[in-house]
């Protein structure tokens, strides 16, 4: 048969390999079970937001194409200008009284 030390030796490869097989299987568990999930959130989140960014500047595209459908004319813009500032002719420089005492 074989020698002690050739059986201490056996058993203890043997016990060596039983206990790396349990560590890989944990480890590879912990990958299904936290990063597989976490890989999926942030591909399906990436994927989301980017169809979600280009529906709002789809959104802001046709909002301005709306609001630019009238030709830009300085005569018109020029007289919208000038109702604003209505009466700005009667404008008179007032000057403020001073307290008694100011120089």
């Amino acid at each position: 048969g074989r020698t002690v030390e050739q059986r201490v030796d056996c058993k203890i490869r043997k016990s060596h390999v039983a206990t790396k097989m349990p560590q890989m299987r944990r480890q590879s568990g912990i990958f299904l079970r936290y990063g597989l999930p976490f890989m999926l959130f942030c591909a399906g989140g990436m994927y989301l937001l980017t169809g979600f960014v280009a529906g709002q500047k789809e959104h802001a595209d046709r909002m301005i194409k709306k609001q630019s459908r009238r030709e830009f004319s300085l005569e018109e813009e020029y007289q919208v200008a000038m109702k604003k500032l209505k009466g700005i002719d009667e404008y008179e420089n007032k000057p403020i009284p001073r307290l008694p005492g100011e120089d």
